[in-house]
C-alpha cells in the first residue's frame, strides 16, 4: 500500500514540475539518457540540460521530503 501511495507522490509531483523539466527528469531517470542525448531532443544546450535537471531534483526532493 506505502508502495502505491509513494508512486502517486512522484506521479503527482512530476505532473507539476513545468513540461521540459519533467522531459528532462524522466529521459536522465528512466532512460539513463546522457546530457547530450537530452539537449539535443530538447533542443537546448547542455547547460540548460544542467539547469533543467537541477531545478526538477530540487522541486521532486522538496514534493517528496515526507517520504523519506
Amino acid at each position: 500500500m506505502q508502495l502505491l501511495l509513494q508512486n502517486d507522490a512522484l506521479s503527482l509531483a512530476l505532473a507539476n514540475l513545468p513540461l521540459d523539466q519533467k522531459r528532462a527528469w524522466l529521459m536522465r531517470e528512466f532512460s539513463g539518457c546522457s546530457y547530450a542525448v537530452i539537449a539535443t531532443q530538447l533542443v537546448v544546450p547542455e547547460s540548460t540540460v544542467r539547469g533543467l535537471l537541477a531545478r526538477s531534483r530540487h522541486t521532486l526532493a522538496h514534493d517528496l521530503a515526507a517520504w523519506h
